[in-house]
């Protein structure tokens, strides 16, 4: 738990005034946070077990250098010019 002299001190480090209520409120509040801390890291989270361990389920990427698809998009756009998207001018000069 945090003394109301290492709130008194805390507050000096951010260079701010509390009141007595507000003070207590505070202390509360973050004794409340350091136990909650205290807690998680007194949790055993050795994952040595084998049983435990992730595998990458997941194939791996190939690239494939396929131009059938640009070609068929640039086949099916209204306008266009050589590999490019023609469009309409958006900002005018």
């Amino acid at each position: 738990m945090i003394s109301t002299q290492d709130m008194k001190y805390l507050e000096g480090l951010v260079k701010v005034r509390l009141d007595d209520e507000k003070r207590e409120k505070y202390r509360q509040e973050i004794s409340s946070i350091l136990d909650y801390v205290a807690e998680i890291t007194s949790l055993d989270l050795d994952i040595s077990d084998p049983d435990h361990s992730h595998k990458n389920i997941f194939k791996t990427d190939d690239i494939k250098s396929d131009d059938t698809h640009t070609a068929r998009a640039i086949a099916n756009s209204p306008d266009h010019m050589g590999d490019l998207f023609k469009v309409s001018q958006v900002i005018k000069q």
